[in-house]
């Protein structure tokens, strides 16, 4: 709204859909899918230590495949889209990094919580919160949220924090349970 002509923002191109969908299915991806793991299949309750003998070399390398650098900084290195992974196993434990893992939207600090704007106007945006005043909010936005957007406050019709996190479930799903404990592993180091 605002943007489109009004039949374009209610009206689905059907072939551009298609279109979409026969492109999307022709791509092949890096790793197959695995299964989608839940916490006990890879560690049971009540066990704290990680079983086996995993890596946490392996677990660095799968850290960079899967991308989790494009967002999380660890030891001074990556993004910082989502939480510095840096001493995340200290205070979580093997079980705390595995759910944060499996279920990113369960809990999401709040400095890295995005922030749903609706404006007066009818525009949508989300983004994290980069600085406020009493008349103004700076948003950050984008895929990696280096695109700043100011706004007037008097603009802002709705605000909220999104309760899904920023962070992709399934990331893991790919990945072999002996890979997932590697990943593991190498967090806790």
């Amino acid at each position: 709204p605002g943007q489109m002509p009004p039949l374009g923002t209610h009206q689905v191109d059907e072939q551009a859909v298609a279109l979409f969908r026969a492109w999307i299915s022709e791509l092949k991806p890096a790793r197959p899918f695995v299964r989608a793991w839940q916490i006990d299949d890879l560690l049971p309750a009540g066990q704290a230590a990680l079983p086996g003998e995993p890596s946490a070399a392996n677990g660095r390398e799968l850290y960079q495949e899967l991308g989790c650098a494009q967002c999380h900084k660890r030891q001074g290195q990556g993004g910082s889209v989502g939480p510095d992974l840096t001493d995340a196993g200290r205070p979580l434990g093997a079980r705390g990094v595995l759910e944060a893992i499996l279920t990113p939207s369960k809990t999401i600090p709040p400095e890295y919580a995005l922030t749903i704007i609706e404006t007066e106007d009818g525009r949508a945006l989300l983004g994290r919160v980069d600085r406020e005043d009493d008349e103004m909010l700076i948003l950050r936005t984008g895929a990696n949220q280096t695109e700043l957007v100011t706004l007037p406050k008097s603009e802002i019709a709705e605000r909220r924090l999104s309760d899904v996190s920023n962070m992709p479930s399934g990331a893991v799903d790919v990945l072999q349970a002996a890979e997932v404990l590697d990943l593991i592993a190498y967090l806790l180091a």
